[in-house]
């Protein structure tokens, strides 16, 4: 089939597995959960509950200082899976962070099973109002729901969180995830937050410190700009072409001598691999996963942060590095980078069924999802060589480690 016909064939499927998605079965029963009484006092213990990876963790924070500005005197605390822990561990605006691992970012989707003790924990603080903050994510709704506590709000947008909420607010598909929180607060507190809204990351001494431990001693001292890749594992419909990053990163190397650090999970080694193996110039690999501090710190030393939509890319942007992102499944509208648009570039797949929102097919093939492969590499090139220093010298390649191959 042609790509038009793919694309409407993929749209019709994306469409039928959304309507599937919520609790089903015996799920059905803890709609019934008992409801305190709805306060609608000040409240004095807020819990905000951040269901999925490091970015929503991160489009969290300036929902959090909205929070921390309305109610300076009330206990604020944060819920995250344990992916997304690291993102509040230090931030400022909060006074407790609960772990939960039912909440993390999982292929499996969610599952209530993996909640255990903690509904118990929660009940025990007494938290009067919760805020579930992203959207269609209805397992938080059911924690705050489990936990009985009395107000709920949260994002719905026709599916299963509406179920567990007290207080449903509809889903704007136009509007980002940062927007979509601050409404949220707006809903609690009756005004609109009017502080700065940029994305919060506490960057401590400790996490400084990591920059010139383990794999990253041998970037410490280079003069070249560093430029960071996450090529992903090349199994899901969000991951680039091996070729393009091959092709982009080594015209980064010829414009601007850079330094090219390829880095991922331990998933994507082959595809790192791939990458490598393409290049005409030497890269720096860094091998197996690291620790989202770790990669914070190799993120604030960079020229450019590259690679598909991923949780931990956001980490860039909260930093203020320029960066480039290749969208397909994920929509840039709700979940792009949120930052100076001068500083980074979302470019999005030309396929017709993009964006579907449904990051991976199980039961399809890769080759029917071309998604984000169909990105041109010229144009992903052409954003790679706009956001680096436009006053960079052309290089001598004094630095650069062309390969053997090539001599």
């Amino acid at each position: 089939m042609n790509r038009h016909e793919l694309a409407m064939r993929n749209r019709a499927l994306a469409e039928k597995r959304l309507s599937r998605r919520g609790p089903r079965g015996p799920l059905a029963t803890l709609t019934s959960t008992p409801r305190r009484a709805r306060a609608r006092r000040q409240p004095e213990r807020i819990l905000v509950l951040c269901p999925g990876g490091p970015d929503y963790a991160l489009f969290a924070t300036p929902a959090l200082d909205a929070l921390r500005a309305a109610y300076p005197l009330a206990k604020i605390a944060a819920c995250v899976g344990l992916d997304a822990e690291p993102i509040l561990r230090h931030n400022d605006e909060i006074d407790a962070l609960h772990v939960v691992p039912a909440l993390e970012a999982s292929l499996e989707g969610p599952s209530p099973a993996r909640l255990g003790d903690r509904v118990e924990d929660l009940d025990a603080e007494r938290y009067q109002v919760a805020l579930v903050m992203a959207p269609a994510h209805w397992i938080g709704a059911l924690l705050a729901a489990r936990a009985r506590i009395p107000r709920r709000l949260g994002l719905d947008d026709g599916g299963n969180a509406g179920d567990f909420l007290t207080d449903a607010i509809p889903r704007d598909p136009e509007a980002h995830a940062v927007t979509q929180n601050l409404r949220l607060v707006e809903a609690l507190v009756g005004a609109p937050p009017t502080l700065d809204t940029s994305l919060r990351f506490l960057m401590t001494d400790a996490l400084v410190a990591l920059a010139y431990r383990s794999a990253l001693n041998e970037l410490a001292g280079d003069p070249r700009p560093l430029v960071a890749i996450d090529p992903g594992d090349g199994t899901r419909p969000a991951d680039w072409r091996p070729e393009g990053w091959a092709l982009v990163a080594d015209q980064l190397v010829l414009h601007h001598e850079a330094n090219v650090v390829l880095f991922g999970d331990e998933a994507g080694a082959a595809q790192r691999e791939a990458v490598a193996n393409g290049m005409r110039f030497e890269p720096t690999v860094l091998e197996g996963s690291l620790d989202t501090l770790f990669t914070a710190a190799l993120f604030a030393r960079c020229a450019l942060v590259m690679g598909g939509h991923s949780g931990v890319l956001h980490l860039a942007v909260a930093l203020d590095r320029p960066t480039v992102f290749l969208y397909g499944p994920h929509d840039p509208a709700e979940v792009g980078p949120w930052g100076d648009p001068a500083r980074h570039r979302a470019l999005r797949s030309p396929l017709l069924c993009a964006p579907c929102r449904l990051p991976d097919w199980p039961d399809d093939p890769l080759d029917s999802h071309p998604c984000v492969r169909d990105i041109d590499a010229y144009a992903v090139l052409d954003a790679a060589l706009d956001l680096m220093n436009p006053a960079s010298p052309r290089a001598d390649l004094s630095q650069a480690r062309r390969r053997s191959k090539d001599a």
